[in-house]
């Protein structure tokens, strides 16, 4: 995955959050996603999880900023791929992993 892929993504998941697009949900995460709106929620599971807190924020204003990362796997020889998101409102990252 190249970062021109990872952006188009993440051009993505910010008009779908923008517009309210719980239709988007199943074009932008797998059925098995797990998507934590902090570190200190327990994740929303899979699409149906998803899109039943998707509209919570509906309305509020907010800024996004990301840049994806990759990092070694300690002691494996792989590589991790992610993305350090941050939205303004909350002043809290966000990652959102790839494996």
């Amino acid at each position: 995955m190249d970062h021109a892929t990872v952006m188009r993504w993440v051009a993505g998941y910010e008009r779908a959050w923008r517009g309210g697009d719980l239709d988007a949900v199943a074009g932008l995460f797998t059925e098995d996603a797990r998507y934590r709106r902090s570190p200190y929620h327990e994740p929303d599971v899979g699409h149906a999880g998803i899109r039943a807190i998707w509209l919570v924020d509906e309305g509020q204003p907010f800024t996004m900023t990301a840049e994806p990362v990759a990092c070694a796997i300690a002691g494996t020889g792989r590589q991790k791929s992610g993305l350090a998101a941050s939205t303004a409102r909350r002043e809290m990252a966000g990652i959102f992993s790839a494996a």
